[in-house]
């Protein structure tokens, strides 16, 4: 499957999410004020699955969630009782005091904010201070996700996304992908109806007569979307706000995300309190931890009016599923990812487990590298998709790519690069000393390499190419002559950013990790895989 999400923004099917923005290996998109802004730098054709269409929640939606209601383990009405969130959240604060648990307990929280004039934001959440920062819901497209790839990767810090359900759905793509980089601990959803783009939530403000600037509040209550000034408030029917939509809230089949590990809202539930839906054990631990801590208080759900909210709320999530299906089949927008294709790619791996599970026995021992230290990747082809980002991001940062992506067989890919080995042969067999090991790496001095090719034959693992070119030098003679120019293109493990305390490039971008530095030591059946296909 071809192409980026640029199809996805034109047709406005993008919701925003971020999560593209993540993924890209190419850095092509950016962060705009209503979508991402794609600056194609040649590459996406090189990106052989697609990335940001595999991960993006408006892309390839699953039949079920249009045809099944979603089920929960539990629903609860609740409100916080910390004095600091109940003075400026929205309705209960449960979202707010369930990431201040979790603060508690060294999580880190990605949510939405806002900056002036409610311009969309993406808030790290570290501490109380900041968390108190962003109270309040918003109501504009803000990309939680584009956080994603930046807060995973630099920090040593488990993670919790606070998200709309089409944001949660990303983050569900990811998993069904073994996208492990992007490892979120807990996925905290929020109730949607529909949401806008910055530019359309300030058309609305404006039609009203009022500033963006001088909108201190927005609610949506009792059939009307409500925004609050310092002097007063002007509202305008929940009826009307369908025809502002884009494209990507009227395809959404979800108010509340199958997906999620705890979802929050107001819907159904009485002014000032949550509605709170728990989807998962780890949502219903969290829950009862903020519980037990004091920080929650719980409304009696068997009172009439909290029957009669939550029957409303069932309606509702009916009603929006049902709309979100007529919408898709009448206007026949669906589009399409590579992300089943990867699915199935991986289900026909796991009738082949066995295949990992054997040992190597023609490698010595002190070839593999047994350093431990942050520097030193191994690899896993068993999760390699075959995308080609780390080919992307090498070319990038190198001008010339360092690493190859070969297929296997039918169903496995292997990254071959430099192992950068203890021992390493290439270093050993190098007649003119091109080739040494600086800091733990095996690194090449171009001007030595007279291409005799002598590194090619002993490195177990294929990697060194040999480029060669004609130049024009004067001779002793004064006399112009052709000579051979010979470049050895391998992988130095990105030792300049390394003593810049930067990590590898190919690691960077590499979605499911099969490029991972957790250890230095290749796993025997990576290194077989590998092997046996030279």
């Amino acid at each position: 499957m071809s192409g980026n999400i640029k199809e996805c923004v034109e047709h406005k099917l993008c919701s925003f999410c971020g999560a593209c923005i993540s993924v890209c290996p190419s850095n092509a998109l950016k962060v705009g004020l209503d979508n991402p802004t794609i600056e194609d730098k040649g590459f996406c054709e090189a990106c052989e699955r697609n990335l940001c269409r595999v991960v993006c929640p408006q892309i390839d939606i699953e039949e079920e969630l249009y045809t099944t209601p979603t089920e929960y383990m539990e629903i609860v009405i609740a409100r916080s009782t910390i004095k600091e969130i109940l003075k400026n959240c929205q309705d209960g604060g449960i979202t707010s005091t369930l990431v201040y648990t979790l603060l508690e307990d060294g999580v880190i929280s990605i949510c939405a904010g806002n900056k002036e004039e409610w311009k969309p934001d993406v808030v790290t959440v570290e501490d109380k201070e900041t968390l108190l920062k962003t109270l309040g819901s918003k109501y504009t497209f803000v990309p939680v996700l584009s956080k994603l790839h930046d807060e995973v990767v630099s920090k040593d810090k488990k993670i919790a996304v606070v998200g709309l359900p089409c944001q949660i759905r990303a983050l569900h793509n990811m998993e069904k992908t073994y996208f492990r980089k992007y490892n979120v601990h807990y996925k905290i959803g929020i109730l949607c109806t529909h949401n806008f783009s910055y530019t359309t939530f300030k058309k609305i403000v404006e039609d009203l007569g009022l500033k963006v600037e001088d909108v201190i509040k927005v609610d949506i209550n009792k059939g009307k979307m409500i925004f609050y000034t310092k002097d007063g408030e002007k509202s305008i029917p929940v009826s009307k706000l369908d025809d502002l939509c884009d494209e990507c809230c009227h395809q959404c089949p979800e108010l509340y995300s199958r997906f999620a590990d705890i979802n929050i809202g107001s819907m159904g539930s009485p002014d000032g309190w949550n509605t709170v839906i728990i989807m998962s054990k780890k949502g219903k631990e969290l829950f009862e931890k903020a519980l037990k801590k004091g920080y929650i208080e719980i409304y009696d759900k068997e009172d009439p009016k909290i029957q009669k909210g939550l029957a409303f709320l069932e309606k509702f999530t009916k009603l929006k599923r049902t709309k979100a299906k007529e919408f898709v089949e009448n206007n026949n927008i669906r589009m399409k990812s590579s992300l089943n294709e990867i699915v199935e790619l991986f289900e026909k791996r796991k009738e082949r487990i066995n295949y990992y599970e054997m040992e190597l026995k023609d490698i010595p021992i002190n070839i593999i590298s047994n350093n431990d230290n942050k520097t030193n990747i191994y690899i896993e082809p068993k999760y390699c998709i075959g995308c080609r980002a780390c080919e992307i991001s090498c070319t990038i940062n190198n001008n010339k790519n360092r690493i190859d992506i070969v297929q296997v067989d039918e169903i496995f890919y292997a990254p071959i690069k430099c192992m950068h080995c203890v021992d390493a042969p290439c270093v050993r067999v190098c007649p003119e000393k091109a080739l040494y090991i600086k800091n733990g790496h095996v690194v090449v001095d171009n001007d030595k390499c007279i291409g005799c090719k002598m590194c090619i034959n002993a490195c177990p693992f294929g990697h060194p190419k040999i480029e060669v070119s004609e130049d024009i030098e004067i001779s002793s003679f004064g006399l112009p002559r052709f000579v051979q120019k010979f470049e050895l293109i391998k992988c130095d493990g990105c030792i300049d950013r390394i003593e810049n305390d930067e990590l590898p490039c190919c690691y960077l971008v590499c979605p499911t990790d099969a490029i991972n530095i957790e250890n230095g030591k290749i796993k025997n059946a990576a290194k077989l895989m590998i092997v046996q296909k030279f």
